[in-house]
């Protein structure tokens, strides 16, 4: 009877680690399990949910709206592409916005040199930016010479606390005149089409086609017939490409 009862206790004991041990081996196999899926959600699941995630605020917040490309018959201060192209951006700017200057460089980045879309820039500088209506008269003369518009905004990009903290508008005009003539602008007919009307009518001209499209703020663009304002990526612009390009 008492081997029978050692017996018994002994198996109870191995039973006992036996399943401790399946316990034990469970646990471990719901961690690596549980590390293993971290991993691979944060390697390649989470990433992607996440960029998914934020092209989707940007989209709704960029809120594209179908409109009527009729509307807009005033001239562009560039053009870049020819009218064969396949597609069409329309970028309204205004060369003292932050965003602007991030949305060109970040997010139309060498789309200029692709031939099938055609990129048009018209003027919208705000009230608010003291010197955006005079910057934009500057690079309208100055393409008008031949320079090259996006080169001459990047220069401003470049610079942009520098020329947006001066206090007198005499030295923005200077500062301004001295990077068209870097770019191989004519010093007096810069400055006789500064003073002109003629380029002054033509922002105007702009900026009452952006009123009646309803454009609100900068940076805005038109992809095909649809009106989206405010920065997107590049990954979001791309995507609305895609949809309303064609």
């Amino acid at each position: 009877m008492e081997n029978t009862d050692v017996v018994t206790n002994q198996k109870q004991k191995e039973g006992k680690k036996l399943n401790l041990s399946r316990i034990l081996f469970s646990v471990l196999l719901v961690l690596a399990s549980l590390l293993l899926g971290f991993y691979t959600g944060t390697r390649y699941g989470l990433d992607v949910a996440t960029n998914a995630a934020l092209e989707f605020l940007e989209y709704k917040a960029a809120d594209p709206v179908e409109i009527d490309l009729e509307q807009l018959d005033s001239e562009p201060a560039a053009v870049y592409g020819s009218n064969d192209a396949d597609k069409t951006v329309r970028v309204f700017i205004d060369l003292q916005c932050p965003s602007c200057s991030t949305f060109m460089e970040e997010s139309l980045k060498n789309l200029q040199e692709d031939k099938t879309v055609r990129i048009e820039f018209y003027d919208y500088p705000s009230d608010t930016h003291k010197y955006a209506r005079l910057a934009a008269a500057y690079s309208r003369c100055a393409v008008q010479q031949g320079v090259d518009y996006l080169s001459f905004i990047g220069h401003l990009n470049a610079d942009y606390s520098e020329w947006t903290s001066m206090l007198k508008e005499s030295n923005v005009s200077e500062y301004l005149l001295q990077a068209a003539i870097k770019y191989g602008a004519d010093e007096d007919m810069m400055n006789l089409c500064v003073i002109g009307n003629e380029v002054y009518q033509a922002i105007d001209s702009n900026v009452a086609d952006a009123a009646v499209l309803g454009v609100e703020g900068t940076p805005s663009f038109i992809i095909g017939n649809h009106l989206i304002t405010g920065y997107v990526s590049r990954r979001t612009f791309n995507s609305m490409m895609n949809e309303f390009s064609n």
